[in-house]
Parts: C-alpha cells; structure tokens; sequence
C-alpha cells in the first residue's frame, strides 16, 4: 500500500474510506485474505512502521502514514492544513 493515501488526509484516513480509496486507485479490494488477515485493522497493525493506527474523537479508527526521510516535507505541509468547510460541518452533523 502507498503510504501517500494515509498522508493525503490531516488527521488521518478512517478505514472504511481507505478500503474505498484503495479499491477506486488499484481496482481491487485490498486482498487481506491472501495477505492472511481477518481484517483491515490487524493487517494495518502489522505494519507500525508504515502505519500509525488510532481513534478519532469520534471513536472511529483512523490511518495515518508514517513520515520517513522521503515524505517528511508531506506530513509537515498537510499538518498545516487548516480544515475544510465540508470536514467542519461533517463532524457538526455527526
């Protein structure tokens, strides 16, 4: 997996879109049987390294990239996003 999905969404990417996202950028599900995990979340707990695993405020889990040597500029640019209007009012409604 491309750790610029997890990077492309301040305050990480909940995993019912990263499973949608992943299907719309590769065309298929992630293949999480053939990998041998049950679940997205066991398999993303598997790979600290590249994915850190946690609960938003509203209790969902969320991914987000682990910044290396490579992508740290990324991670530094979307920490100072300010957020959008649309995520603004996502979580009012929720």
């Amino acid at each position: 997996m491309k750790s610029n999905l997890f990077n492309s969404c301040k305050g990480g990417v909940p995993l019912s879109q990263l499973q949608s996202d992943y299907k719309r950028l590769v065309g298929v599900d992630i293949p999480l049987k053939d990998l041998g995990y049950s679940s997205l979340e066991y398999f993303l707990r598997d790979i600290p390294d590249v994915i850190s695993l946690k609960r938003n405020e509203k209790g969902v889990f969320v991914a987000e990239g682990v910044a290396d040597a490579s992508t740290a500029h990324i991670a530094k640019l979307i920490s100072k996003q300010k957020t959008s209007k649309f995520q603004q009012t996502q979580s009012i409604a929720s």
